[in-house]
């Protein structure tokens, strides 16, 4: 079975809400906007680093965990 690849591309929180800043993955399945399934990065390189973490296999948690140890 073939892993889940996310394609899409981080976007600046400020488009959500104007009081935030950094980026946003947004991990909402089809073409859902879900707030619940955001994750916040400071930077759009952290943001993108998740996302390629998540194409390699790793979970949202370990991948979050490698992000911030950086």
């Amino acid at each position: 079975m073939d892993a889940k690849q996310y394609n899409q591309k981080p976007f600046k929180a400020q488009s959500v809400d104007h009081s935030r800043t950094g980026w946003i993955v947004d991990l909402s399945s089809g073409n859902t906007v879900n707030p619940d399934c955001y994750w916040y990065f400071a930077t759009r390189k952290r943001a993108k680093q998740f996302i390629n973490l998540l194409n390699s296999g790793k979970s949202a948690g370990e991948a979050l965990y490698i992000v911030w140890q950086q």
